[in-house]
């Protein structure tokens, strides 16, 4: 018997996915140069919360398939499933900036880049997660306490590469596991 998708998840994932649209359309269609979608009360709403439910839905999606399948294969999986579309989408927009000046190439650029920032963080904090379960069948150290430890051991890195956007969003995730 096939089990039966879970609808609440699939209304939260829609929803989330409607204000991505809706943050994205505000902010980019304002035209270049303009900032003022900043102080855009629909913006600050849709952007206080929709990377949080994001992360928090792919967290208890993690946690759903850590304790079905075990850690190893839900990493593995998950590196294939993000890597790829990281290194994809780091070639196809690599290829103009060659071709104009190699000069400008720059591999982190290629694969860094700030609109892929999701995709690392995700990753981050699957292995973070799978080091948290660990932790906690070794040592039995509570979910929470790691979360609560990695939220303020993250508050002493420095806002380089992009850290300041996982600082942001990775609690959301491990938390998510507790939903």
């Amino acid at each position: 018997m096939k089990p039966s998708r879970n609808s609440y998840l699939d209304v939260v994932k829609g929803l989330g996915i409607l204000l991505v649209v809706a943050g994205h359309a505000i902010q980019y269609g304002m035209g270049s140069g303009y900032d003022g979608f900043w102080n855009l009360p629909m913006f600050k709403f849709i952007y206080s919360f929709h990377m949080p439910l994001f992360m928090a839905v792919s967290g208890w999606l993690f946690w759903f398939s850590y304790s079905k399948r075990g850690g190893k294969s839900v990493l593995k999986d998950r590196a294939m499933t993000l890597l790829y579309p990281i290194f994809v989408y780091g070639i196809i927009c690599s290829i103009p900036v060659f071709i104009r000046n190699p000069k400008d190439f720059s591999v982190h650029d290629a694969f860094f880049k700030v609109h892929l920032w999701f995709f690392w963080a995700v990753l981050i904090a699957t292995c973070l997660a799978c080091l948290m379960f660990k932790l906690n069948k070794l040592f039995h150290i509570k979910e929470w306490v790691f979360v609560f430890v990695l939220f303020f051991g993250m508050m002493l890195f420095d806002d380089n590469w992009l850290i300041a956007q996982h600082k942001f969003v990775v609690p959301y995730f491990l938390l998510g596991g507790d939903l």
